[in-house]
């Protein structure tokens, strides 16, 4: 569970997106770094879809 105040900024940045506001720019003021996040999120994709592969080759 997140404290309020953490609470209510992703609140209030899940309606600036729904507004418009980019990614980037929500990351950041979250206190991410939008690249940093880019390439993790890429990392994880790239691994899911090894797995994925690694078990159709293995009739899975």
């Amino acid at each position: 569970m997140l404290p309020e105040d953490e609470k209510q900024k992703r609140e209030t940045a899940l309606v600036d997106r729904q507004l418009g506001v980019s990614d980037d720019t929500l990351l950041t003021q979250l206190g991410y770094n939008p690249d940093l996040e880019q390439k993790k999120k890429q990392a994880n994709t790239e691994q899911l879809a090894d797995n994925l592969l690694n078990a159709f080759d293995k009739g899975e």
